[in-house]
C-alpha cells in the first residue's frame, strides 16, 4: 500500500481554464446536487446560483502555490474531464494516484483521454462495478511503472 504525503482530497473548482463560471446551488451548499453548469444546462431565476472562479491545477503547481500531489480525489459531478485537462502536465510529471467518481460518458472518455496515454491502470472501488469505467461508479487510477 503506497504512502501518500501530498494529497488533494477534492478539486471542486479546478477546471480546464481559469474563468468565472455559474455554480448551481439547488438545495444549498451542503447538498451533493451543487455543481458547475453543464454544457447546454438551462437556468432560470428560480434556481439559486453563485459565480465561482475556477483554477487550473497546472497553474497552481507551476506558480508554486501548492506542491504537486501524489493522490487526488476527484468527484465533481460530471466535470472530472475538465479538471484533469487543467491538470494534465502535473499528472504527467508527478504521476499521482487518483480516486475518481464518474458521472457521464463525456467525463469518462475525457478522463481516459488524459490517463490512458500516461499508462494508468483502472480498478473499480466496489465489486459490483464494471471493470471498465462506467457512469455511476468510483474507480482508482494508478500509474503503471
Amino acid at each position: 500500500m503506497p504512502s501518500f504525503t501530498r494529497l488533494i482530497l477534492s478539486l471542486p473548482m479546478i477546471a480546464r481554464l481559469p474563468v468565472q463560471q455559474r455554480f448551481f446551488l439547488y438545495e444549498g451548499m451542503e447538498s451533493t446536487s451543487t455543481h458547475l453548469a453543464f454544457e447546454g444546462e438551462t437556468w432560470n431565476e428560480s434556481i439559486p446560483t453563485m459565480q465561482v472562479k475556477t483554477l487550473r491545477l497546472d497553474d497552481l503547481v507551476d506558480a508554486r502555490e501548492i506542491i504537486a500531489p501524489d493522490f487526488i480525489k476527484l468527484d465533481v459531478e460530471g466535470h472530472g474531464h475538465k479538471a484533469l485537462a487543467g491538470a494534465a502536465r502535473t499528472i504527467a510529471r508527478s504521476r499521482p494516484v487518483l480516486l475518481v467518481g464518474l458521472h457521464s460518458e463525456a467525463e469518462i472518455s475525457g478522463i481516459l483521454a488524459v490517463l490512458t496515454p500516461l499508462r494508468y491502470r483502472t480498478t473499480p472501488i466496489f465489486k459490483e462495478a464494471p471493470a471498465t469505467p462506467s457512469s455511476g461508479y468510483d474507480y482508482l487510477f494508478e500509474p503503471l511503472p
